[in-house]
């Protein structure tokens, strides 16, 4: 029995080690629509790191149910856990994720070399599960996605510029990215968007908290989170927007959160809206009547007899082609003009003519 717990003891000690000496590097990845089961089935807390492998099965377990219509992929090298902890720097992402009804966050994912998420892997998987069309943006222009012309599913795989080793910098090349990516979420014709978050950079791991949250741990009102929590939501390296994936007590609990032309009342399925309240209103089931009009004025094209418009004058049709109307007009005046001109220039020279031979007849009986 001691030689059992010692192995174990042994087992432990070097799995620490192991995990102290690899690199990490966070993601995240969050759904409009409910991914049913998938927290569900994670194979442990978020708070603990995550092997690179069970990141891509969980990200992959999401893509097969293709309960999106687009897929957007932002990787933003050089990202560090680090970074996540500026909240100012993701206004927009932090609203996704607040009306998102699935986030997974992955704040250590572990690797003992520099691999990290390969997105060729995830576009294929992408393109053999959900038939996406794949659109890059290299450039940080949203404008770089065409418009849509098909109902096809979409990936959008965003490719960012490294950040700034510099703080201010930094933090507005995060609020820059973050802009690009609200850019290109408005341009998409539905709201239900998957989106992952993560990184072609590794970093050191760094040991966090000895201890994770539990549900019974969140208080049930927001406003009694105490001090030392909100500084570990500010600052902790175990987890990812905790005071909208933790302290939210919501979060615990997978329900869909956008649910779209669906009414929500008490009433009984049996029973009539307009009926609510002991109000019984029958008057729908009276026979309705309708009057025709048969003047004549009404059996032609809106017009009276003696109010018929030619459609040469027709006002619509005058401002419609008011471009063509204009230089039609404009080249009749300039015509009219310039015979006008010549005109004038041919009396001017017939007068001309008719004084200089009446001068050189008079010289003429003089001599």
């Amino acid at each position: 029995m001691k030689m059992i717990l010692l192995k174990l003891v042994i087992a432990s000690v070097l799995l620490v080690t192991r995990i102290e000496a690899a690199n990490t590097f966070p993601a995240f990845l969050f759904s409009h629509k409910l991914v049913p089961s998938l927290r569900a089935n994670l194979p442990h807390s978020e708070q603990v790191p995550f092997t690179l492998a069970e990141a891509t099965e969980i990200f992959n377990r999401l893509a097969e149910q293709c309960l999106s219509n687009a897929y957007i992929v932002v990787n933003q090298p050089g990202l560090t856990i680090q970074d996540l902890t500026n909240f100012q720097g993701y206004p927009f992402t932090r609203d996704m994720m607040t009306a998102a009804s699935t986030i997974v966050t992955f704040p250590n994912v572990i690797t003992e070399d520099s691999t990290t998420f390969n997105l060729d892997s995830i576009e294929s998987h992408l393109k053999q599960s959900c038939h996406v069309k794949t659109h890059q943006v290299l450039y940080n222009d949203e404008n770089e996605v065409p418009p849509y012309i098909d109902t096809r599913p979409r990936l959008i795989k965003v490719m960012l510029p490294a950040l700034p080793e510099e703080e201010i910098p930094r933090t507005q090349a995060l609020l820059d990215h973050d802009f690009l990516l609200k850019k290109i979420a408005r341009k998409l014709p539905s709201p239900y968007i998957t989106v992952l978050y993560t990184t072609d950079t590794v970093s050191e791991f760094k040991e966090g908290r000895s201890f994770e949250y539990s549900f019974e741990d969140i208080p049930d009102d927001p406003r009694m989170i105490t001090t030392s929590q909100m500084k570990d939501a500010l600052y902790s390296y175990d987890t990812i927007f905790p005071d909208i994936t933790i302290f939210d007590k919501s979060r615990w609990f997978e329900y869909e959160r956008n649910d779209m032309g669906e009414l929500d009342n008490d009433l009984d399925s049996s029973v009539w809206a307009k009926d609510e309240g002991g109000r019984v209103d029958d008057t729908w089931l009276e026979k309705k009547t309708k009057e025709i009009l048969t003047e004549r004025k009404y059996t032609r094209f809106g017009e009276n007899d003696d109010m018929l418009d030619s459609s040469i004058i027709n006002k619509d049709l005058l401002l419609e082609n008011a471009p063509l109307v204009f230089g039609i007009v404009l080249t009749v005046f300039a015509l009219i003009a310039y015979n006008i001109l010549r005109l004038i220039l041919r009396c001017a020279v017939v007068v001309w003519r008719l004084g200089f031979k009446a001068k050189v007849n008079n010289e003429k009986k003089v001599q």
